[in-house]
């Protein structure tokens, strides 16, 4: 292992939201180039075992081989690192893990404490999103893929969701015109797969136009479920009104105000019109009669969601 020299000490302080999941690595990496004395207040046990396997050889019984080894997958597979590292982000134990990802108990349990420390930082939503996977609700997915969406998917979804996730993300493309004349196993596999694919594009949406694919795809879907099982999947009013008015914006370049020759959706009233919905929802928040109020203009959303 090269020890890889930085200083910049926002990526392993404590409480602060730069703190890097490698953190321990990082940190070890300092005080060994830099030949400095740890600190207290930054540094732990591990830390000082990560110091000294950068200074020793590996060995039939070494006590850094551990460290050793979980640096070649840190640094080696990516498909392996990003299927253990979305392990991690479950509820599972470490032998759990160690068995589903063929690594050993104690190579997983050095490499969450020293490459990948977010086992005690659940609650940490946010830094999660932004250290941890690679993810913004307001730029989707940052880090690559498809480990990215599996670490988002073990978060929130836990182990179950995960193995769909991966399944799905590493099996055969789907194509768009989905065949009918399917097994029952098959139909349910190929389901999953589809259902996994348009959730990866829900997360990964930020923008309108993205949303106007994904919608465009989930119709697709819902034929193709329709024509298959001969039972017509069921959306609700709200849902379809949601779907309308996202599929009638301009992309990115929706007006701020009204502009002439800009045609409005159906579901938001012209000036000096109020609709059934919308009086519906006014008078049940108590806002009295919703002719008196003045009508509301299309104001381009930040965040679509």
């Amino acid at each position: 292992m090269e020890p890889k020299m930085t200083d910049l000490s926002s990526e392993w302080m404590p409480g602060s939201f730069y703190r890097r999941p490698e953190w321990r690595w990082l940190r070890a990496q300092y005080l060994h180039d830099t030949g400095r004395r740890m600190d207290g207040r930054i540094d732990d046990a591990k830390v000082a075992q990560t110091r000294k396997a950068l200074s020793l050889r590996r060995g039939k019984r070494s006590k850094a081989d551990s460290i050793h080894d979980a640096y070649e997958v840190w640094a080696g597979d990516a498909m392996q690192r990003g299927k253990l590292e979305a392990r991690l982000l479950t509820d599972e134990s470490g032998t759990a893990i160690a068995a589903k990802v063929g690594l050993p108990c104690c190579l997983v349990e050095a490499y969450s404490a020293i490459f990948f420390d977010v086992r005690g930082m659940k609650s940490a939503i946010h830094w999660l999103h932004h250290q941890a996977i690679g993810y913004s609700p307001f730029g989707g997915f940052t880090g690559p893929m498809p480990f990215a969406a599996w670490k988002l998917a073990g978060l929130v979804g836990g182990p179950i969701w995960l193995d769909m996730t991966i399944r799905a993300t590493t099996a055969t493309p789907l194509p768009i015109v989905l065949p009918t004349d399917l097994g029952i196993s098959q139909l349910a596999e190929m389901r999953t797969q589809r259902m996994v694919e348009l959730w990866i594009k829900m997360v990964d949406a930020p923008t309108a136009t993205k949303f106007q694919e994904l919608i465009r795809d989930y119709r697709l879907y819902r034929d193709w479920v329709t024509t298959v099982t001969g039972i017509p999947c069921k959306v609700s009013p709200t849902m379809l009104l949601y779907e309308r008015f996202l599929l009638r914006l301009d992309h990115d370049d929706v007006p701020t105000t009204e502009q002439p020759g800009w045609s409005e959706p159906e579901m938001v009233p012209h000036s000096g019109q109020t609709s059934p919905l919308r009086t519906h929802a006014l008078a049940r928040n108590g806002l009295g009669n919703a002719t008196q109020l003045p009508t509301a203009k299309i104001v381009r959303p930040a965040l679509v969601a």
